[in-house]
C-alpha cells in the first residue's frame, strides 16, 4: 500500500475551495498568500479592514499595508475609492481568487513609420512629450503646494515634497489632501492640540491617507451640540432660523456651537 502524505479529509459544509494557481503563484509571499486564505474564506459581503487583519495577524499598520499593497500589485486585491455625497469616504477593497491584472500585458501592434519626414515627426513627437512631462511637473507642483497649505506643521519641505510626488503616482493626489484635511479636523474636534498631530513627513511615510478617519465619539454628546446640529441641519435644508436660537450659522455672531454644527455637517 503506498503511503498517503497529503490527507484531506471529505468536507460538506464550512470549506473553502482556492485555486492552485493562486497557491503556487511565485509573486505572493508567504504573508500575502496566507492573507489570501484568510479573506476568501470569508462570506461574499465581508469588507476588509486594515484594522482587523493587524488584530489577526499581530501585524504593524507598516506591514500590513505592505502586504496588501503586493496583493494590489498581483491582481488579487482591487482598491477603490468610495465617496458619499461628492465627498471622500473610505477605500474599499474587492478580493478575487485570480488575478484581474495581466502579468504579460499586451504588446501593440507594430507599426513602421514612413520613411519620409522623419527628423520632422521625431522633433514633433519630443517636444510632445517634453511639454506633457512639463504639464504633468506643474501639476505636481500645484498640487503639493496645496498640500502644504493645509499641514499642520511646515518642516521638511522638500522631503515631503519628494515622497507626496511619489505617491501621487499611484494615488489620487486629491484624495491624499482631502483625508489629510478630515484626519486633522477629526483630531482637532476631540479637543486636541495641532502640536500632537503628525508630522508631514511622518504621515506620508506612514501612507497616511489608508489609515481610517475616527469619526467623532458622541456616546456623551453634549445635548447643547445636538439641538445645535439639528436646527442646523433643519436650516441648511429650509432656511428656516428661529431668532431665539441667536444668529443663523452663516452670521459672524453665531454662537460657537452652530458654527461648530455648520461645519461639520458641510464636512461630511
Amino acid at each position: 500500500m503506498t503511503e498517503q502524505f497529503i490527507n484531506r479529509s471529505s468536507l460538506t459544509e464550512n470549506f473553502t475551495v482556492l485555486p492552485n494557481a493562486l497557491l503556487n503563484d511565485a509573486r505572493v509571499s508567504g504573508d500575502g498568500l496566507a492573507l489570501m486564505v484568510y479573506l476568501l474564506s470569508k462570506p461574499p459581503s465581508w469588507q476588509l479592514s486594515p484594522t482587523d487583519i493587524r488584530k489577526r495577524f499581530s501585524w504593524g499598520k507598516d506591514k500590513t499595508y505592505k502586504v496588501i499593497n503586493a496583493l494590489i500589485e498581483t491582481g488579487y486585491v482591487v482598491k477603490d475609492a468610495h465617496r458619499e455625497g461628492g465627498k471622500y469616504a473610505s477605500f474599499v477593497y474587492f478580493i478575487y481568487d485570480t488575478p484581474q491584472i495581466s502579468p504579460f500585458p499586451e504588446k501593440p501592434e507594430a507599426v513602421k513609420p514612413e520613411a519620409v519626414n522623419q527628423d520632422t515627426i521625431k522633433n514633433r513627437d519630443t517636444n510632445c512629450i517634453t511639454n506633457l512631462e512639463r504639464t504633468e511637473s506643474n501639476k505636481g507642483d500645484e498640487l503639493f503646494e496645496k498640500f502644504w497649505s493645509i499641514v499642520a506643521h511646515k518642516t521638511a519641505k522638500p522631503q515631503c515634497k519628494a515622497k507626496f510626488l511619489r505617491a501621487a503616482k499611484s494615488f489620487d493626489a486629491e484624495i491624499i489632501i482631502k483625508v489629510y484635511q478630515q484626519q486633522l479636523r477629526s483630531h482637532q474636534s476631540k479637543g486636541k492640540g495641532v502640536e500632537y498631530f503628525r508630522r508631514p513627513l511622518t504621515w506620508l511615510n506612514q501612507q497616511g491617507w489608508q489609515d481610517p478617519i475616527e469619526a467623532k465619539d458622541y456616546t456623551q454628546a453634549d445635548p447643547e451640540v445636538d439641538r445645535a446640529v439639528m436646527r442646523v441641519r433643519h436650516w441648511l435644508k429650509s432656511r428656516y432660523w428661529n431668532e431665539t436660537w441667536g444668529f443663523p450659522p452663516d452670521h459672524p455672531g453665531a454662537m460657537p456651537k452652530t458654527k461648530q454644527a455648520l461645519r461639520e455637517l458641510q464636512d461630511g
